[in-house]
């Protein structure tokens, strides 16, 4: 067994024709290539490029070197870490994965040469057992855990709470695993959650098990390594659309190869009657997106006029009962009740009527977040932003009950000397 050998027995029936007309490859016996037995074909093809190594290393450029350069491979350990982890792994065609090893690294694919085989003989990954093991510690988890994942440059953001993240998970029947990942992790630090991400690569994907780990973290420790946490959400978030990507393609395939299958039962139909089932389906599907559009159109303008009128008489109430004399403003999702005068005078607004700050203009007294009542982290890092630009005291606190959120406003207070 050597490399030619090896890499004639991952190409698919495919690639072998096109390898054989690209190189003219003719057999005795048979005028059309695609007539030629897959094995007789496989045999030939090694025998023309055994023991010439100029001719196959031009092959293999020719059907990678596109890739090549795209891929932007900076070192044999970087290529097979790109190769090992999601998406492309178990995700491209095994000769891709060992054409461009080969053609890059010759003489490493040489050396592997026994391991390479042996993983495609017990059907594992073509890179299993091509590199050292990483050595975690707790002071490099998040450099193993960039190598393992290959991750790249962030977006400019970073959301925890992404509505569509856990829809995705549903959709692709995720989200039980990535419920239970979460309570894995609860209290797990980043070396944790390092050691168990390698053990179980094989039971979980990647994605699932970096979301679940990213739900727990707080805000001080994202904070403590930022870049690291919006690259690893970037890579996560990334792989999350692709597998999204294919599961939808597959539906749409499916449905397009039943519509396929619809529409040859229809044409089978007298001509007459398949004409007027069309055009009375046309009318339908015409009359209700029509009818849709108006109810939609009706829906959105109810919507508008309630909004105005709630808005404009929330804004009035504001006016009217905000006191800049109160030393307290609590922004929260509860009511005034009368637990409240424990902490003093106070105003209590709710998140959505400090959408127009003007109120606080001049306010001098102490603003108290409760977080409980802020619906994603990225809406109380904006109205931190603002109350900050305006130069307002704030503090945030926590409470699943108002009687907490009270205790610990007091308590907040007494550490804050206020």
């Amino acid at each position: 067994m050597n490399l030619v050998e090896l890499y004639f027995n991952t190409l698919d029936q495919e690639m072998l024709f096109k390898v054989a007309n690209r190189w003219k490859v003719n057999i005795k016996g048979f005028a059309n290539i695609t007539r030629v037995p897959e094995i007789m074909l496989r045999k030939n093809l090694i025998q023309k490029f055994n023991n010439k190594p100029d001719m196959f290393n031009k092959l293999l450029e020719e059907v990678y070197g596109t890739k090549i350069k795209e891929m932007k491979i900076d070192s044999i350990e970087d290529f097979l870490y790109t190769f090992l982890s999601y998406p492309l792994k178990d995700k491209v065609p095994t000769h891709f994965a060992l054409g461009i090893l080969i053609f890059l690294y010759p003489e490493f694919a040489e050396q592997k040469l026994n391991i390479l085989n042996e993983n495609i003989l017990n059907n594992r990954h073509i890179f299993d057992g091509c590199i050292e093991d990483l050595k975690l510690t707790k002071e490099n988890s998040a450099e193993v855990i960039s190598k393992l994942l290959q991750l790249k440059e962030p977006f400019d953001y970073f959301s925890m709470f992404d509505a569509e993240i856990e829809t995705a998970l549903k959709t692709l029947k995720l989200f039980d695993k990535y419920e239970k990942l979460k309570s894995v992790f609860k209290d797990y630090d980043l070396y944790e959650f390092a050691k168990y991400f390698i053990e179980n690569r094989n039971t979980y994907p990647d994605y699932v098990m970096v979301f679940a780990y990213l739900s727990n973290i707080s805000d001080e420790e994202f904070d403590s390594n930022r870049d690291f946490y919006n690259k690893l959400y970037t890579d996560a978030h990334i792989c999350l659309d692709i597998e999204a990507f294919r599961h939808f393609e597959e539906l749409f395939n499916d449905l397009s190869q039943k519509n396929n299958n619809l529409e040859r039962e229809i044409n089978n139909k007298e001509e007459r009657l398949v004409s007027l089932e069309k055009q009375l389906n046309e009318f339908e599907e015409k009359y209700i997106v029509y009818k849709n559009e108006i109810n939609k159109t009706v829906e959105n303008l109810k919507s508008q006029v309630e909004a105005k009128i709630k808005e404009t008489e929330n804004l009035t109430n504001l006016k009217r009962e905000f006191n800049l004399s109160f030393e307290n403003t609590i922004i929260t999702g509860y009511g005034y009740d009368r637990i409240f005068d424990s902490i003093g005078r106070c105003n209590v607004v709710s998140f959505e009527e400090l959408n127009n700050l003007n109120y606080l203009e001049g306010y001098k007294g102490l603003v108290i977040i409760h977080k409980n009542s802020i619906v994603t982290t990225k809406d109380l890092l904006l109205l931190e932003k603002k109350l900050k630009g305006n130069n307002i005291k704030f503090t945030v606190i926590f409470g699943v009950t108002i009687e907490e959120m009270v205790r610990n406003i007091i308590i907040k207070k007494s550490k804050l000397g206020v």
